[in-house]
């Protein structure tokens, strides 16, 4: 059972110290943590979602086969470095199980077999009651034209 369920306001207490930069040492080497998470200023997060807003009408014009040779490129190319990518994880902070845990899906999401069912589930042509029907999911919505 995980720490979190056997001790509900201990390790809340300690993830509160923590946040607050009041955590010692101890605090700082408790088994129960799982790993660490680096910290942005408010003013680099408003300029991450202020490029990644910029950014997002020039990626939604790019096609799904597009995208899809894009997302296996970067599985080919974390395959290459995966020992690599762990160090860096784990010289972050990451305990070094969960690093290899996050290559793993990552690698996983981003295989040649998920990536042909992505693209399968996001476009459907077929034929219905004699028309053609196409199916194209989008973020956020969904698109039918029928030929």
């Amino acid at each position: 059972m995980g720490a979190l369920l056997q001790d509900l306001y201990e390790v809340m207490a300690l993830k509160a110290r923590l946040d607050c930069g009041k955590g010692d040492e101890a605090d700082r080497r408790d088994p129960r943590l799982a790993g660490r998470v680096a910290h942005s200023t408010d003013t680099q997060s408003r300029e991450a979602l202020r490029l990644a807003r910029r950014a997002q009408p020039g990626w939604a014009r790019v096609s799904l086969e597009r995208r899809l040779d894009f997302a296996g490129a970067f599985h080919r190319a974390l395959r290459a470095s995966a020992e690599e990518f762990v160090d860096v994880l784990v010289a972050e902070g990451h305990q070094a199980q969960v690093a290899r845990w996050e290559l793993a899906s990552l690698l996983s999401i981003t295989h040649p077999d998920s990536l042909a069912f992505a693209h399968q589930t996001l476009e459907w042509t077929g034929e219905v009651a004699g028309r053609q029907v196409r199916l194209v999911r989008k973020p956020e919505s969904r698109m039918v034209s029928l030929v």
